[in-house]
């Protein structure tokens, strides 16, 4: 298949990795607490890029091998994780240089964040090989049943048993059911497509521009007597005096009475850059692409300096929020 920026991505293999030894009858299922089950019905993607001259050869996994069969309900019936291997042409930087191109980004995927599948699998990957030497593991995992700590916590997890150190083990927890009930109603476990078109950008908010928009902010009338804002809440794109509890909108759009949700969500200070599956660290790590509509996420940089937003608007917002000259001035 051609991907936008010209590449060509050649699906080597597609199958189903097994559990190399099956599920103790005592935790064939796995029910969800009350949280997770209205949680978004989308995949996570999870994007480790790495760069050339490592041996990407022979690489298997076995992972989350169980089905979604309820909202509140997962059954581990060790059916396997969905695992496929592509030859990418062109090379690694073409596909960083460009993180806008969300749908080229999505090609890397085992499926899109957003496929409606047979089954109703918690984990899939795809093994890309691009003919620089370079590899991108990709991975798209429920979110019903993982959010960004356990993610990110697993791949950590799977990247050091690829390693083969065993000396400190990483283990994720999926035990949220210990703190909080569930409610067993049936159905609901089924996706539906996006309702709105969505536009992803990427802005990067480097040390400096963090640094200046803390003293900014620290200095504005509203912070008085309160305590400083963190890196994380400086970079939000705050129009109107205390930059916690609103943001503006444009008058002309807003109608009377009604109240426009934006939702920030921050995986940083996550290990992403700490998954060493034996080739080294890896340059660039990615969770690009929400469908639902103005969605932030924040990410580390490479660096663990700088801050990188992903933001998800309609179009029409996007197209007058990237161009606007205040965000502009402090991001690169």
């Amino acid at each position: 298949m051609e991907m936008n920026n010209s590449l060509k991505i050649d699906l080597i293999s597609t199958e189903i990795i097994k559990p190399s030894s099956p599920t103790p009858s005592t935790h064939q299922h796995h029910k969800l607490s009350f949280l997770d089950q209205p949680a978004p019905g989308s995949y996570t993607p999870l994007l480790f890029f790495y760069p050339g001259g490592g041996d990407h050869r022979d690489r298997r996994f076995y992972l989350l091998a169980g089905t979604l069969v309820e909202a509140y309900l997962v059954e581990c019936n060790d059916e396997g994780v969905a695992f496929s291997e592509a030859r990418v042409s062109g090379r690694l930087s073409e596909v960083m240089e460009n993180p806008n191109d969300v749908v080229s980004l999505h090609w890397l995927l085992p499926f899109h964040p957003d496929a409606v599948l047979e089954r109703e699998c918690i984990l899939g990957v795809q093994y890309n090989v691009f003919e620089c030497g370079g590899a991108v593991i990709a991975v798209c995992v429920t979110h019903k049943v993982v959010d960004g700590t356990s993610a990110t916590m697993f791949t950590k997890a799977w990247a050091s048993t690829c390693r083969g150190d065993n000396e400190y083990p990483i283990m994720p927890t999926f035990d949220a059911t210990d703190l909080f009930l569930t409610i067993e109603i049936c159905g609901g476990s089924r996706r539906h497509l996006p309702m709105h078109t969505i536009a992803t950008r990427r802005f990067i908010f480097n040390k400096s521009n963090i640094a200046a928009l803390k003293q900014r902010a620290s200095s504005a009338a509203s912070f008085l007597n309160q305590r400083p804002p963190s890196r994380v809440e400086s970079p939000y794109p705050i129009k109107i005096p205390n930059q916690r509890k609103a943001f503006r909108r444009n008058p002309s759009r807003q109608l009377p009475g009604e109240l426009e949700m934006f939702s920030f969500t921050s995986w940083c200070n996550f290990p992403l850059y700490e998954t060493d599956f034996g080739w080294g660290k890896p340059t660039w790590a990615c969770t690009p692409g929400r469908r639902y509509k103005n969605v932030v996420l924040f990410v580390n940089t490479s660096d663990g300096k700088g801050i990188e937003a992903w933001v998800n608007l309609e179009e029409n917002d996007m197209a007058l929020f990237e161009n606007d000259s205040e965000l502009l001035s402090f991001t690169s």
